[in-house]
């Protein structure tokens, strides 16, 4: 059964879905393609109309949104703890796993602001987002002070992602500063072998 994965290097959407597949070990039975969905190319919009990324081909089932791959991907792991926090009716780790990806959402949404035209850029928007980010940060600070994690595989590996997406997009957030437990618990985080090897080039989101 052919097992397709569309994706970019420097996603962070597409990011969190590499790093599971390499937690998981699948990164061998999923095929990796490299796309960029801003130029809507043929092989991708064939498979998600949306030309977003990433989308996960799995025999005859599509998949286009890093939440529903990453679902699958802990289904079809039968791990019921480590399981889609939803799926499994915990409440509280979807929860804070809205939270990770909200980071990610701010982030992308500043990064993509910035490419606009100075002349029809709005700072507002971009001020909104990174005070988003700002509030979310010290809820992590405070959870992985005194826990030493988050609630479940798929916020450890979002938040990861997220902040790493921080340094390396929004970097004059300087985030670092003030999350002196975040810092210490992402750097032990990206040295581990799934967030090495999808760490993003430089180039176009």
């Amino acid at each position: 059964m052919e097992q397709i994965l569309y994706c970019n290097l420097t996603s962070p959407y597409a990011r969190r879905v590499r790093v599971l597949l390499r937690v998981l070990g699948l990164e061998q039975a999923i095929q990796e393609e490299i796309v960029d969905p801003f130029t809507s190319p043929r092989n991708l919009i064939d498979r998600n109309p949306l030309s977003k990324i990433p989308v996960l081909v799995d025999g005859g089932l599509t998949l286009p949104d890093s939440s529903l791959i990453m679902a699958h991907l802990l289904d079809q792991a039968g791990e019921e703890a480590q399981r889609w926090p939803a799926r499994r009716g915990d409440w509280a780790a979807a929860a804070e796993l809205t939270l990770a990806e909200g980071i990610i959402d701010a982030a992308v949404a500043i990064v993509m602001e910035n490419r606009r035209p100075e002349s029809i850029r709005f700072p507002e928007q971009i001020d909104r987002q990174t005070a988003t980010i700002r509030r979310v940060l010290p809820r992590f600070e405070n959870r992985i002070g005194a826990q030493g994690g988050t609630a479940s595989m798929a916020a450890d590996i979002t938040l990861s992602v997220a902040l790493a997406y921080l340094d390396f997009r929004v970097p004059w957030l300087a985030w670092r500063e003030d999350h002196a437990c975040l810092d210490t618990w992402l750097g032990e985080r990206v040295t581990q072998a799934a967030m090495q090897a999808t760490k993003p080039p430089d180039g176009p989101h």
